[in-house]
């Protein structure tokens, strides 16, 4: 063999080196599939040397550069990942839903037994606890004077026990017997089979409640917000047409029985905060009642999947509750009310009749004389935002209410919002203790004398 072809194979081995190089070279480029050997590398460089690399890379895989995807590809891969998203998320929600349902079942399995008693009004029953007595003996005297019988209402969507400042209240339960009312699906109370939740149909079966109850007349009504206009109602129904007389007897050991005889089946009558007829609402707040009116409607289904209990243990958690309006005994309770679906029905039903129980009240005293018994108004004197916007219709409107009676006032509590018997009790109990002032003082100079908050020639708002 001559140096010439020595050196052209030379050249030619040379060439299939650098041809097997850049093979592999072009190998590693085309992103070989994962985890090849050492030696399967080496196999497939000598195959390149001999030629056959079609026999042995045919089982490698290489991966082909990918071809630029088209728009409608991206669109339709974007729609895809959405809907999964939404998806997951709905599935997610589907499953927090269903245990916080079976949760809530659970939870509201347990029972509470009621403090007071369970009147039959009709079909179902209502809760009327009661403490004190009406009989009455003042310290200076042997007589016993019958007092009449102080019913409270609650507001719309507020159970009675923030009612607990008043009833702790001893120089108001130690004179006379005072009883709370809870409206149907409100605490221990069932819910009404009708719908139909005008301040009528509660007076009504308010009035049902006592007599069921063995509660004889007459009543110093006291109905806070929506129980002030189911009051003002009551009173116009019942309170000068009473169809028989109602006495307050009072006894003496050493003397006869004295018997006075009184017209009125209500004695007196406290309004607290009540919305009043004729205040014309700005749309700000028009609007603020129609997302009121959108939750009351959704609450129904947040109870019945365990939200609204939630809601109350986060609230319970943060402090929300420790404002004095609850007492923190009674949450728990609170909480097992508020879980159930049949309380929020009750109170969207009211809360649908509100205005129009306003208005028919308004109409029926249209042509009617005064209330001839005792009236005490008693408005907040706080109005934290959006009520400052109607302060000075509020007030005009609360006085309006006063002057249904001959015998009309109008307090302002200064210190209070709109949540009175939590911010200033004692205001309530010194109404209620005016009011019975006069058969006091028949028996005794040196009973208290509760004293009037003194009128502000504004009423205080905060800024």
């Amino acid at each position: 063999m001559t140096t010439r072809q020595r050196k052209g194979g030379g050249a030619s081995r040379k060439g299939a080196r650098k041809s097997a190089s850049d093979n592999n070279d072009a190998l590693m480029d085309e992103d070989v599939d994962a985890h090849v050997s050492a030696s399967d590398l080496d196999r497939a460089l000598a195959a390149v040397n001999d030629g056959t690399d079609q026999e042995v890379l045919g089982p490698m895989r290489v991966r082909r550069p990918r071809r630029p995807k088209s728009f409608s590809h991206k669109v339709l891969r974007c729609v895809y990942w959405v809907f999964d998203l939404i998806g997951k998320v709905l599935l997610g929600a589907l499953i927090m839903f269903m245990g916080g349902a079976i949760y809530n079942l659970w939870a509201q399995s347990g029972t509470y037994t009621p403090e007071g008693q369970m009147v039959d009004v009709g079909g179902f029953k209502l809760h009327l606890y009661c403490q004190g007595s009406n009989a009455y003996t003042p310290e200076d005297s042997q007589d016993v004077i019958m007092m009449p019988t102080v019913v409270i209402d609650g507001g719309l969507m507020t159970l009675t026990d923030n009612m607990h400042k008043v009833l702790a209240n001893t120089s108001l339960t130690s004179k006379t017997r005072v009883c709370i009312i809870d409206r149907a699906g409100y605490r221990h109370s069932e819910p009404a089979p009708s719908q139909n939740r005008s301040a009528v149909k509660q007076s009504e079966e308010l009035r049902a409640a006592l007599r069921g109850a063995g509660e004889v007349p007459p009543y110093v009504l006291v109905g806070f917000s929506r129980g002030g206009v189911n009051a003002l109602v009551y009173a116009d129904l019942y309170g000068d047409k009473s169809q028989q007389p109602h006495f307050i007897t009072q006894t003496s050991k050493n003397s006869k029985s004295k018997t006075k005889q009184t017209e009125n089946e209500v004695f007196g009558l406290v309004v607290v905060d009540a919305p009043a007829p004729d205040v014309e609402l700005p749309q700000k707040m028009r609007d603020l009642e129609s997302t009121i009116v959108t939750l009351l409607q959704a609450g129904p289904y947040l109870a019945r999947f365990g939200v609204i209990r939630l809601i109350n243990y986060m609230t319970t958690l943060m402090g929300f509750h420790r404002d004095g309006m609850y007492r923190e005994q009674d949450f728990a309770y609170i909480t097992y009310v508020q879980s159930t679906p049949h309380y929020w029905e009750m109170v969207q039903a009211e809360y649908a009749e509100g205005e129009t129980s306003m208005t028919a009240f308004q109409q029926s005293r249209r042509d009617k004389r005064p209330f001839t018994f005792p009236m005490l108004v008693i408005s907040a004197g706080i109005f934290p935002r959006p009520m400052d916007l109607i302060e000075k219709e509020w007030l005009a409107g609360q006085q309006r209410l006063a002057d249904y009676s001959a015998k009309g006032e109008l307090w302002v509590a200064e210190l209070s919002d709109h949540n009175v018997p939590t911010h200033q009790p004692g205001i309530i109990v010194d109404a209620v203790l005016l009011m019975l002032q006069p058969l006091l003082q028949q028996h005794s100079h040196a009973q208290p004398q509760p004293q009037q908050p003194q009128q502000p020639q504004q009423s205080a708002n905060p800024t």
